[in-house]
């Protein structure tokens, strides 16, 4: 077997459990989602707890408001919402956000100080709902790096293998025979070929999935 295909797919195996391992959780912590609410809603701080405040009395004319923090709340428990809407289009797609909407204005609030405070409340009842990403740019370049380099291994890996690389085996009279890769032990054919890298680094990463 070549010393270059076997670097190559080595490599490629650890790209790809890198890969899986950083798309595992791709959930924001909840100082970020809170910061998102800030800067998309033009909110703060104080104008959550003024808001919280003003709801903890009980007053009726904030019903559509509570509804929607509650809905918004299940939402993030249930995992349907990663993160904060960034306009008003978004935003209004939420349940009974058209309603608290007008409520808010009324009150010189936004849905975003309503929605940071349903973060809070999973933050303070459910904190492992949110992730460990502080960084979301961050998150997001290098999850692009990893699929480019990925990419690039996987169609080198396709230009490269040699026959010391290949294991033949069940020849037929007719010629035909079964042709593996040598790193597979026979487990992985060559062919389809248009994914056999991808076939290839799937089986050694079930090998040894650490």
């Amino acid at each position: 077997m070549s010393e270059k295909f076997e670097f190559l797919v080595r490599n490629a195996v650890a790209v790809e459990r890198d890969l899986r391992e950083h798309c595992n959780d791709s959930r924001l912590t909840s100082q970020v989602s809170l910061k998102f609410c800030y800067e998309y809603g033009g909110t703060s701080p104080e104008e959550v707890s003024e808001l919280r405040a003003i709801l903890n009395t009980g007053t009726l004319q904030l019903r559509e408001t509570r509804a929607f923090v509650g809905q918004v709340y299940k939402l993030i428990i249930e995992g349907r919402y990663s993160g904060v809407p960034k306009d008003l289009v978004r935003m209004s797609a939420a349940p009974s956000a058209v309603e608290a909407r007008q409520e808010l204005a009324e009150l010189g609030h936004s849905l975003w100080t309503a929605w940071a405070i349903a973060i809070e409340n999973v933050r303070d009842r459910h904190p492992e709902k949110f992730g460990l990403v502080s960084d979301p740019e961050q998150w997001q370049d290098k999850l692009d790096n990893l699929k480019i380099r990925r990419e690039e291994l996987f169609q080198k890996i396709g230009e490269s293998f040699e026959s010391d690389d290949l294991e033949v085996s069940d020849i037929r009279s007719d010629g035909r025979a079964l042709v593996t890769a040598r790193l597979s032990e026979g487990k992985v054919s060559i062919g389809p070929l248009h994914d056999f890298t991808e076939r290839l680094v799937n089986f050694l990463l079930q090998q040894d999935p650490e």
